[in-house]
């Protein structure tokens, strides 16, 4: 292992540390069981009864698996506030003077997010499952999980992006998160099927997160060939590293500029 790898391992390690540990800090087993695990578990509930007035079974379980998929997309697109944080706390000149790469770090800060998203979405859908009789395809079941992990590591590089683009607008952390939530909510196929919208708002949706990863699940329930799942797969980590390559690119554009003009830890 060279010297090199070794350094970003290491900042990759101790950069997620601190994210769980931040994470840690701000949940109780308490409040995230009676708070935020509540809140997620009635918003799948939320969608899957209109589809019991609006629908048939099929309904139910279309809406009720695109959100289970979606509590966990929240979670890990938060990234979007770690990467606005040491900006807005004026650390962010400490971590770029700081030996050692300073876009590893950044990149890694909220590894702690995918894996909350993936937590979440389980838990969701260890309630929802049985709540609304939805059928587990057997054996096929042990591959739910990594399915679930991709697209909440998917989003998690999507907010990573976006979280470079609003780092020098701290203040509009909070509102990037939401709109990119939104964005993934109506077009990756969580309550609505992407053949639904036009077919150029249909094509971008394949640039998106979450949706392959989701139709990779959809294809998993119905009992599809392994072929179509692996594909949809497959796609879904070309997606992920597609926007962690662009966060990863951008961030360093915007640091390099930054630095030229003394900006570092100016905020708008």
């Amino acid at each position: 292992m060279t010297g090199a790898l070794a350094s970003r391992l290491a900042i990759t390690r101790n950069a997620a540390r601190l994210g769980f540990a931040e994470y840690r800090a701000q949940y109780t087993l308490q409040s995230w069981l009676f708070g935020w695990g509540l809140r997620l578990v009635f918003q799948v509930i939320f969608f899957a009864t209109i589809g019991m007035v609006i629908g048939d079974q099929d309904t139910v379980r279309y809406l009720a698996v695109g959100n289970i998929v979606a509590v966990g997309t929240i979670e890990s697109a938060s990234s979007v506030l770690s990467i606005v944080r040491d900006r807005r706390n004026g650390t962010m000149s400490l971590l770029v003077a700081a030996p050692g790469d300073h876009i590893v770090a950044l990149l890694s800060r909220s590894l702690n997010s995918p894996v909350a998203g993936f937590i979440s979405s389980m838990a969701v859908l260890v309630c929802i499952v049985p709540v609304f009789g939805i059928p587990l395809p057997g054996a096929a079941s042990l591959v739910i999980p990594a399915v679930i992990l991709l697209a909440c590591f998917s989003a998690y590089c999507y907010g990573t992006f976006i979280g470079a683009v609003v780092m020098r607008f701290p203040n509009a952390g909070w509102g990037a998160l939401n709109v990119a939530y939104l964005l993934l909510m109506a077009f990756t196929g969580v309550n609505v099927p992407v053949s639904y919208w036009p077919a150029p708002i249909a094509a971008l949706t394949a640039l998106l997160p979450v949706t392959h990863g989701l139709s990779a699940l959809r294809h998993l329930l119905d009992g599809a060939p392994a072929v179509r799942v692996l594909g949809q797969l497959a796609l879904e980590a070309a997606v992920s590293v597609g926007w962690l390559a662009a966060a990863a690119l951008l961030l360093a554009v915007l640091i390099k500029r930054d630095r030229r003009t003394g900006g570092l830890d100016t905020a708008r």
